[in-house]
């Protein structure tokens, strides 16, 4: 072994405990980065190969009667590959629970009311499009009528196996299914009622056959949707054009692509946030991590100037020297990065295993990216040789005689306070040595600044998604939706249906509110959203504007929410195009399409999901279809809310009851993967504090010896000093509070930037606490810190540090 090389142990073997705290920062940042990108990568080509294998859609279109000839047609147009037609249709039904009766000495079934999703299939072979990954049991295995497939996730959650019984009540009858085979899918990844639901364990797809699903809806050989997938390279454009067209005479109602599909929109946003989270996190570690590398070496090789003088004089090269300075960090990122990727498997896998909780996606394995891993250590070599370079390059300059001479001390100079004499003289002896050395030190303070700062801010950063979410799910249940339930009709309904529920006991009011699926149409863009028609005086539907105050539902023109306002462009005073489609209504014309210009008379800031709404009666005027109301908002007497819920699933023409605190508890739930998150990230970033003020105050120690040593023999006794250093800390720390707050301020308005999606706006909201703890942390941290160093002070040897070493 070499003399340099001995040197490079001996150092490593001396800071050993510098040189894991500045490991440990790398480890967890390359863990980070390593975790996030594998599940990113996972996730993304899994998917990608579910879609390619079980052939998902490209498009599908919903529609009144859409004939087996219309489909054949469709199918010919340019660019389509495949067509379909089939049907699906929002039922309720019961599905068997097995539970424990008192007395009863084994399990008992009983049924529970439920909603599905019917999805019609080919009786005797799988569909071309959207194909079925059988799980258990069998596809359509007899000529049987009443055979159905149910989705995974429903089927787990209540134990059904093939034979169970499954019913479903369709236009008023009940029809008894006999499960035949558990499945999933492409087109439904995530199984949700609508794109405001939380996951539900009480919704699932019921596949039935087409010959069924024709026969209980009275259909007779038709379908209500068609899917299509193109060529590569196709004109889509075109050809949905051309299909939508076609279906007009048909009673088309709504058009949706692959990329506005609810599953895959969701799951994409998903992926996008975890290829952000692989980027953004581990900067900061490793940013923080060359700082700190930079001013380690830094007071390393000007610890060892003498030596590097002597080395110079020996012969030895620039290059060398350099070399053997840069080796430290490199293979101080080593230690670092290599353990990292260990860890970022096992994380990663952690994080794909909770994916998979949510969505529901058969292909989804773990795998090893050697272009990650290879990625990952070189991102923690390049930062770390940056850093070392910077901080030897000076010394490398300097002329072997005057290298081997001890550094001349800088001009003694007053500071700023110095010249305010009431201050200065008010302060002890001790603490003027504190405040000069922060001031007098101005790299090196800045630099620890720097990276308090930093922990200052990835703390907040990490406590901001817990802040805004909550902030956005308390907005929405209990400042904008007052309503107890909200109950949705099978079909379109008179007000007299609306009348009539007011009626029933326990409930105190009864608000009718009509939905229905529009297109927006600003110049050459367009958007899909639902359109909310609302009583000008409802009591239930909070709305308000940018500054937060209420808004009135206008008696003409339209309220769009501001998340749709920015995609398209829109201001208030605008004129749009709103075109609708009856198609599915069931009203007194089908087929008319609707295409009229309204204005915009406001903006109502929205923190979840893009609707649009209207007066009830304009939104008849606009329609020209008479009175209907497709949901009910219901509020209940103190007491009354179970009772009264019953009553409304029992009765035959509503499909569904949503309770508006269960809805805010079924999200509060399922934020579990999220607190789990936030709070590895805190601890993630004390590790990194603690790295930083550990450092620092062995680097103060170490260049200051001589000095601490002095004050020793002058009587100061070991606390004393070490409470010197600690308040020097805490005063850093103070005066990084007020910049770290700010770029924390700064990094949540780019995250929320960044992470918010269509569906969801991350609103810029940091509580007053999340300031309070991300301090309290970092103090946390200078303390424990502290008691890590307090060692090096104790064990201060003054005969040994006091010797004259100058030659």
């Amino acid at each position: 072994m070499n003399a340099f090389n001995k040197m490079l142990f001996r150092e490593i073997a001396k800071s050993k405990a510098q040189f894991f705290a500045v490991a440990a920062v790398i480890f967890f940042g390359i863990m980070l980065f390593y975790s996030s990108y594998m599940a990113y990568y996972s996730l993304k080509e899994s998917v990608e190969f579910y879609y390619e294998r079980y052939r998902f859609l490209d498009y599908y279109a919903d529609a009144r009667n859409i004939t087996p000839e219309l489909v054949k047609k469709i199918k010919s147009i340019e660019g389509v590959s495949e067509a379909i037609g089939r049907i699906s249709a929002e039922v309720s039904g019961y599905a068997p629970v097995k539970i424990s009766q008192p007395g009863s000495r084994g399990r008992d079934a009983i049924d529970k009311k439920v909603s599905f999703r019917m999805v019609s299939l080919p009786d005797k072979s799988q569909p071309k499009i959207n194909g079925l990954l059988i799980q258990s049991g069998t596809y359509f295995d007899s000529d049987d009528k009443y055979l159905c497939l149910v989705n995974s996730k429903f089927a787990e959650y209540y134990n059904l196996k093939k034979g169970d019984k499954i019913r479903a009540i369709i236009n008023l009858c009940e029809c008894e299914f006999k499960l035949c085979g558990i499945v999933s899918g492409p087109e439904f990844i995530l199984a949700l009622k609508s794109p405001m639901s939380p996951i539900s364990n009480d919704f699932g797809i019921l596949y039935v056959k087409d010959s069924a699903a024709q026969q209980i809806l009275g259909l007779e050989n038709s379908f209500n949707q068609i899917h299509v997938r193109f060529f590569h390279g196709a004109n889509r454009k075109a050809a949905v054009d051309k299909i939508e067209k076609m279906l007009k005479p048909y009673g088309f109602s709504n058009g949706v692509e692959r990329e506005d599909q609810f599953s895959y929109k969701i799951l994409s946003d998903e992926i996008k946030n975890l290829e952000n989270t692989a980027v953004i996190f581990p900067s900061v570690f490793l940013i923080v991590a060359g700082v700190i590398i930079y001013i380690m070496l830094k007071r390393l090789v000007n610890n060892q100037r003498t030596q590097i003088g002597v080395m110079k004089a020996f012969g030895y090269s620039d290059y060398s020297i350099l070399w053997h300075f840069v080796k430290y960090s490199l293979i101080m990122a080593l230690s670092g990065s290599v353990p990292a990727v260990f860890g970022g498997y096992y994380l990663g896998s952690l994080m794909l295993l909770a994916y998979n909780q949510v969505f529901s996606i058969p292909a989804l394995e773990v795998k090893i990216y050697w272009r990650v891993v290879f990625t990952s250590v070189s991102m923690s070599l390049i930062f770390s040789f940056l850093a070392s370079f910077n901080s030897v390059k000076k010394i490398i300059k300097i002329e072997p005689a005057q290298a081997m001479r001890t550094e001349p001390p800088e001009d003694g100079k007053s500071i700023f306070l110095e010249k305010i004499k009431p201050v200065w003289s008010a302060l002890a002896f001790s603490h003027k040595m504190i405040v000069r050395n922060i001031f007098r030190n101005k790299q090196r303070s800045f630099l620890n600044m720097f990276g308090i700062s930093a922990t200052i801010m990835f703390f907040m950063i990490s406590l901001f998604f817990s802040d805004s979410i909550d902030f956005a799910f308390k907005s929405q249940f209990f400042e904008f939706q007052k309503q107890d339930y909200k109950a949705s009709f099978t079909k379109p309904v008179s007000l007299a249906e609306v009348y009539a529920l007011a009626r029933v006991k326990g409930v105190k009011k009864a608000e009718a509110l009509s939905e229905i699926p529009i297109e927006i149409v600003k110049g050459w863009q367009k958007r899909k959203t639902l359109l909310i028609g609302l009583e000008t005086s409802n009591k239930f539907t909070r709305l308000i504007d940018e500054r937060l105050n209420r808004l009135q539902i206008p008696q003409d023109g339209i309220v769009i929410a501001h998340m749709l306002a920015e995609n398209l462009n829109i201001r208030v005073g605008d004129s749009i195009t709103i075109k609708a489609y009856v198609g599915n209504l069931k009203m007194k014309d089908s087929s008319r399409e609707i295409i009229k210009q309204v204005k915009v008379s406001a903006i109502t800031k929205q923190y979840a999901g893009i609707n649009c709404y209207i007066n009830i009666e304009a939104l008849y005027d606009f329609l020209e279809e008479g009175n209907f109301v497709t949901s009910v908002y219901i509020k209940t007497a103190r007491g009354e809310g179970g009772g009264v819920r019953k009553k409304l699933l029992e009765y035959s023409g509503i499909d569904s009851v949503e309770g508006r605190l269960d809805t805010y508890a079924s999200f509060l739930e399922q934020l579990k993967f999220m607190r789990i998150f936030v709070g590895m990230m805190v601890a993630f970033g004390a590790v990194m504090g603690f790295a930083i003020i550990f450092n620092s105050t062995l680097i103060s120690i170490m260049e200051r010896m001589r000095e601490l040593a002095s004050l020793k023999v002058l009587g100061y006794t070991t606390r004393e000093i070490k409470s010197i250093l600690y308040v020097e800390n805490v005063i850093l720390c103070l005066l990084s509070c007020v910049p770290g707050a700010a770029v924390g301020y700064l990094m949540c308005h780019l995250i929320g930037y960044i992470f918010s999606s269509d569906m969801f706006a991350m609103e810029i909201v940091i509580y007053r606490q999340t300031y309070y703890i991300s301090f309290a942390l970092v103090f946390l941290c200078t303390s424990l810190a502290q008691l890590a160093t307090s060692g090096q002070i104790k064990n201060l040897d003054m005969v040994e540090v006091l010797k004259n070493r100058e030659s």
